[in-house]
């Protein structure tokens, strides 16, 4: 009887895991679709370039200097964390989130550079194609492995918010640095969502106790408090634009981290009648 729970348990999370995928990947498609390959989507990807164009010097330095370091500091943390995840027992999980990370780093050049092609239709910005951002898809990841590696609900809700905050604010220093279009950064979003779910099939037992807040009233209350912290350098603009960009950028990244705690875990049994601890 365990064992057959134990298969049904694992076909719940795969399908669960399938279906979200499949639902960034048509995301993926359909944001490519719209703003690369139609006239009209090029033209709206350059116009936004040109809407932070109000930021000083000042600030135009702090968001590249943020777009170059966050992503590093990310990685750092969650390699510290894969590491003493590991010795705690959680290396099936660690090596599954490093998976991720390298995943998404090597599905974004292949996809930017091999696969995804920009047509020509008038020098719109730049003819290069950028699509997706790296910068966003692995700085994503990074942040939900660090999520399931650290212990305690509440540092993990913590610690969930601010990657939120962190991959908004990277996505928007992309543009403002007009190193990505903001399609490219919406773009990077959704690849990391086709990988994340994958990565939310490993159980780390006390993830139910971060579900509990995550996904209830204070995790929304945390997640709208740190969407603004992560919105504040844009305060006093006045352009649709920027404000329907930056929504998506929040509202993307946290659906993504969302789906990779959503996943309700229990903690794998033992022989004996013998469970392995809380993380």
């Amino acid at each position: 009887m365990l064992a057959a729970d134990r298969r049904r348990d694992l076909q719940r999370r795969l399908r669960r895991a399938a279906g979200w995928s499949i639902a960034f990947a048509l995301a993926f498609t359909l944001v490519f679709v719209a703003a690369v390959l139609t006239p009209a989507g090029q033209y709206t990807d350059a116009f936004s370039l040109g809407v932070f164009d109000w930021l000083t010097p000042s600030a135009d330095l702090a968001f590249a200097r943020a777009r170059s370091l966050t992503p590093y500091a990310l990685g750092v943390a969650a390699a510290v964390l894969g590491i003493v995840g590991a010795r705690r027992g959680l290396a099936a999980d660690a090596a599954v989130g490093a998976s991720a990370i390298v995943g998404a780093y090597a599905a974004s050049s292949i996809l930017k550079y091999l696969v995804l092609e920009r047509p020509y239709f008038g020098d719109f910005g730049y003819s290069v194609n950028t699509y997706p951002s790296g910068h966003v898809a692995v700085s994503a990841l990074a942040g939900i492995m660090i999520v399931r590696m650290l212990r305690g609900r509440t540092i993990r809700l913590v610690a969930a918010c601010c990657v939120v905050a962190a991959v908004t604010i990277i996505g928007i220093a992309s543009v403002t640095t007009i190193a990505h279009r903001p399609s490219d950064v919406l773009g990077g979003i959704a690849l990391a969502g086709i990988i994340a779910p994958w990565a939310a099939c490993m159980r780390v037992a006390s993830l139910r106790q971060l579900r509990s807040l995550a996904h209830g009233p204070a995790g929304a209350v945390a997640a709208v408090a740190f969407g603004l912290v992560a919105l504040a350098p844009l305060a006093g603009a006045v352009a649709g634009t920027i404000a329907s960009f930056a929504t998506a950028t929040l509202a993307g990244t946290w659906l993504v981290v969302w789906v990779a705690t959503a996943n309700p875990v229990t903690p794998r049994l033992r022989p004996q009648g013998r469970q392995r601890p809380e993380a």
